[in-house]
């Protein structure tokens, strides 16, 4: 079994509101981690594909990904053959590999499909038919990020599709941390509290389903159970702080007077500033 020491840290991009720049942040980020040594894997989860067109051309995608090489790849194993490994599916962008040569970090991709949402939504049309299996459909993700192959990454980086489905709180039910960009802006911060309510939902939802099973279920995913004490999110802006100073009633980091706390903190290790929102709500309990 999988300690949490070996486990790789999983943060999801995530937000109702599309054009908030999920994608861009996700590209970045994981480019200025692997560039700064950190061995980074980035997850595409959106039927957009945009991060993976991030990093390879589309050709490249049509011929050498779409085929059986995606993320959908994976989630067809809950309703059909499916890759066997998640690490089976990383792709390595070579374009990328050039520029980390001197290097010691590294920076893969796990590609999305354009038929992502359908998948999804047959997905969660299986499930009001056989609700039994609730958490199978809700730890796929989870599971294949608890293979040995994966744990050797520092961190695991998901771009989310603007939506709050069975994919998306996959990723919620994988993640250490859900990191939630926005503009400055009255409709993109709105949604942060309905985005909030949906996670507090599905993790009270989630953590009975645990409860259910027992420990036996909640070991079986293959990394250690932890207590349901909180979940942690990340709310950053995509504009400068000036600028959303400037905006009424708009902060940097978009915490609204409903949400916790935010502290903006450095970590010693010398990776790039974030702005945590700790939350007392309860996480999904097995990490």
């Amino acid at each position: 079994m999988s300690t949490r020491e070996n486990v790789v840290k999983v943060v999801s991009v995530i937000n109702h509101k599309g054009g908030v720049g999920k994608t861009t942040l996700t590209a970045n980020l994981g480019a200025g981690l692997a560039a700064r040594g950190r061995k980074v894997l980035l997850i595409d989860l959106d039927s957009q594909a945009s991060l993976t067109v991030s990093f390879f051309t589309q050709a490249e995608w049509q011929a050498d990904l779409a085929p059986n090489k995606t993320i959908k790849n994976w989630f067809e194993g809950l309703v059909d053959e499916g890759a066997e490994s998640l690490a089976s599916l990383v792709a390595t962008p070579s374009r990328v590999s050039g520029y980390l040569s001197h290097a010691t970090g590294c920076l893969d991709l796990i590609a999305a499909h354009r038929d992502l949402s359908e998948l999804d939504t047959a997905l969660a049309a299986q499930l009001l038919i056989d609700p039994q299996h609730y958490l199978t459909a809700h730890r796929r993700l989870r599971e294949g990020l608890a293979e040995k192959e994966i744990a050797d990454y520092d961190v695991a980086l998901i771009d989310c599709a603007p939506n709050f489905g069975l994919i998306a709180k996959n990723a919620v039910a994988a993640s250490d941390m859900l990191l939630i960009p926005t503009r400055p802006d009255y409709l993109s911060i709105n949604g942060i509290d309905s985005l909030g309510r949906k996670v507090q939902a599905f993790t009270q939802e989630y953590n009975e389903q645990l409860a259910e099973a027992g420990d036996g279920g909640a070991r079986s995913a293959g990394r250690p159970p932890r207590s349901c004490s909180r979940w942690s999110s990340c709310t950053t802006t995509s504009r400068s702080r000036r600028s959303a100073r400037t905006s009424a009633g708009s902060r940097g980091s978009a915490c609204r007077r409903s949400a916790p706390r935010c502290a903006t903190r450095r970590r010693s290790t010398g990776r790039p500033r974030s702005t945590a929102c700790r939350s007392s709500s309860p996480a999904p309990a097995e990490r």
